[in-house]
């Protein structure tokens, strides 16, 4: 399997014993194969949030981090509507090799509400 994470807070992720500090916005590609993982907070008090997903691998890809300043963002959406949003694009071919793993994180600009276009 392949994992993705995307993280919420100060932290890091431990694979096969070698260390990966991610910040707040960060994201870790962990590719097949990887046989431990210790999932780390920097401070007990504003513990990182680990969001992840994972997916069946039939190749193995290296371990890559992927900071925001990386990724592919789209902004869609419309004031109007309330669902003016970006999609910054984690995991996506543009980015990063996977098997079939793709990962992003989607921000509602402020005053806006729906992820996707409200249903009439």
């Amino acid at each position: 399997r392949e994992l993705g994470v995307i993280n919420g807070g100060a932290g890091a992720i431990i694979v096969d014993g070698q260390r990966h500090d991610i910040g707040h916005r960060d994201a870790l590609y962990i590719g097949k194969g990887a046989k431990e993982l210790v999932f780390v907070s920097n401070e007990a008090s504003r513990p990182a949030k680990f969001y992840y997903n994972c997916a069946p691998a039939h190749t193995a890809y290296p371990t890559k981090k992927v900071s925001p300043a990386d990724v592919a963002p789209v902004t869609l959406g419309d004031n109007l509507t309330s669902n003016r949003r970006t999609i910054n694009k984690y995991f996506v071919p543009d980015v990063l090799e996977t098997c079939q793993l793709s990962m992003g994180l989607t921000e509602l600009a402020p005053g806006n509400l729906w992820n996707t276009m409200p249903y009439p």
